[in-house]
């Protein structure tokens, strides 16, 4: 009996001791631990479980929710300016590349400002030929790649390149070039493979104490939208014809006190904040027809792919259609003190930006559906750096 009942002692304990293992087990296996966002540092070092997987977000108890699967989408990336990299002797700036699930750098490049294709497959910017030297050489690269030049081009001595907008259909840019006189021109590069050599000038403006900047660039119909800006504030706006340099240009006061425009990603039409009035839109050839929705909030920022606008209000952002003078969705549960930072390169999600302290915290949330619900949401942390959404495949 004495041993019998001893036997019976040691099997117990066998199964318990295998159930805690098993226990054990399930609770530790690689994978199955939730990371609510990429790694927090600034040395672009990527958690392993981000990297495999989307990051699930926690509630309040701190249970991890739903695993946010499917809002990540690695064919696209960001681009990230390093914060704090540029030297004190000349404006540059360094720029990585990453995914949308990781912080890891999978490419970098040095630039003295930069902008997306309107397909998101190649970036165009500038460099100084030498450290110190006037933003004087464009180049054209893979986003994916940006060591993989596609195109340069090359300013004189005395030029100084500014802000570079893209055509419609992503197969050509066009630039202001300033002198260091009162005399600034608009030239236009063809992105092309191979392509090099200067660009061709095609608006040439002489005023004094006033500047011109590209706005939008229709292809298909060789519109080109400039602005003129004197005092702080667009006075003017003006249609030309990059087709015919110097002929057919129209130009139009502007009132309202704006301070920036942007032009859809098709280039159909211009959307102006900074205004008294909030933000405005016309068709680009028209800006007869600008109209001011009563609701918009500044900033405000054209989702690409479509007519559309968005901007935040309160806790819910909102987007609008231009072409039916209407809201066109949006959702609630904005985070507090959270702008908006960019739309994925497809227009297929909004990221969204709360700046704190040595890491900003970005939520990508999907759009599509009425009011997203925290399935369709994910928080990540990175740089404030964070600018631009490019495709990497």
């Amino acid at each position: 009996m004495h041993v019998r009942a001893r036997n019976t002692w040691i099997a117990v304990v066998a199964v318990v001791l295998l159930a805690i293992v098993i226990v054990v087990g399930l609770q530790s296996r690689p994978g199955d631990v939730a990371v609510a966002s990429p790694s927090p540092t600034t040395s672009a070092r990527a958690s392993a479980s981000a990297s495999a997987t989307p990051s699930a977000t926690a509630t309040a108890s701190g249970t991890p929710a739903a695993p946010a699967a499917g809002i990540y989408n690695d064919a696209f990336g960001f681009v990230v300016n390093d914060v704090g990299s540029a030297p004190s002797v000349q404006p540059s700036a360094n720029a990585h590349i990453r995914s949308e699930s990781s912080n890891a750098s999978i490419a970098m490049f040095v630039h003295e400002g930069f902008w997306v294709s309107p397909d998101g497959t190649q970036i165009a910017y500038w460099s100084a030929r030498t450290p110190g030297d006037l933003a004087s050489q464009l180049r054209i690269v893979r986003a994916s790649d940006p060591q993989s030049l596609i195109a340069s081009s090359g300013l004189s001595a005395n030029e100084n390149g500014g802000r570079i907008i893209w055509a419609n259909n992503s197969s050509a840019v066009a630039y202001v070039v300033n002198n260091g006189t009162s005399t600034s021109t608009i030239r236009t590069f063809s992105t092309q493979a191979g392509s090099s050599g200067s660009g061709q000038v095609v608006f040439q403006f002489t005023e004094a104490g006033k500047f011109i900047t590209p706005i939008a660039w229709d292809r298909s119909t060789n519109m080109l939208a400039v602005a003129v800006t004197g005092g702080g504030v667009i006075t003017d706006y003006i249609v030309a014809d990059s087709a015919t340099p110097g002929a057919n240009a129209r130009r139009t006061p502007v009132s309202g006190q704006f301070t920036s425009m942007e032009g859809s990603s098709d280039a159909k039409y211009i959307l102006a904040i900074g205004g008294s009035a909030g933000p405005s839109y016309w068709p680009l050839a028209s800006i007869g027809s600008k109209a001011s929705p009563a609701t918009a909030k500044a900033p405000a920022m054209w989702r690409p792919g479509t007519h559309e606008f968005g901007w935040i209000d309160g806790d819910k952002f909102v987007l609008y259609n231009a072409d039916q003078a209407a809201a066109a969705g949006g959702f609630s549960g904005v985070p507090a003190g959270a702008g908006i930072r960019t739309f994925r390169a497809d227009g297929s999600a909004v990221v969204l930006a709360v700046k704190g302290g040595a890491q900003t915290s970005y939520t990508l949330v999907l759009l599509g559906k009425p009011d997203p619900t925290p399935s369709d949401r994910v928080t990540f942390q990175d740089s404030d750096g964070l600018r631009a959404s490019i495709r990497l495949r």
